[in-house]
């Protein structure tokens, strides 16, 4: 089982490092990403990165990074909107058609 300890000891080599998560980690990294440490919370976040070009682990959680849209915190918005956008190659099942708008609506800049 992962730990905070082992993600930060080897926050400097996750690709390595990402051979060694087992799918029942993702679930306890999905529950990181709302850590308040930043360090844990950006270290997991690369972490979930690398493993979502790897395989569809995490396209599994889509529906949290849907919910993060929505988050009052910009940070979480963002994480919410990366995550998406590295497991929209996994999306068979046309999710990304239902929260389009939504998603563009996040993603694009506003000028004053």
């Amino acid at each position: 089982m992962i730990s905070k300890d082992d993600l930060l000891k080897n926050k400097d080599d996750l690709l390595s490092y990402s051979k060694q998560i087992k799918s029942g980690d993702i679930q306890i990294l999905i529950k990181w990403l709302n850590e308040k440490d930043d360090n844990i919370r950006y270290t997991t976040f690369l972490l979930l990165q690398i493993l979502s070009k790897k395989d569809d682990r995490v396209y599994k959680h889509w529906e949290t990074f849907v919910e993060k849209l929505n988050d009052e915190n910009s940070y979480q918005r963002s994480l919410g909107l990366m995550l998406i956008s590295e497991n929209i190659r996994w999306d068979t099942e046309d999710r990304f058609g239902k929260i389009c708008t939504l998603y563009l609506k996040h993603s694009m800049t506003r000028s004053s």
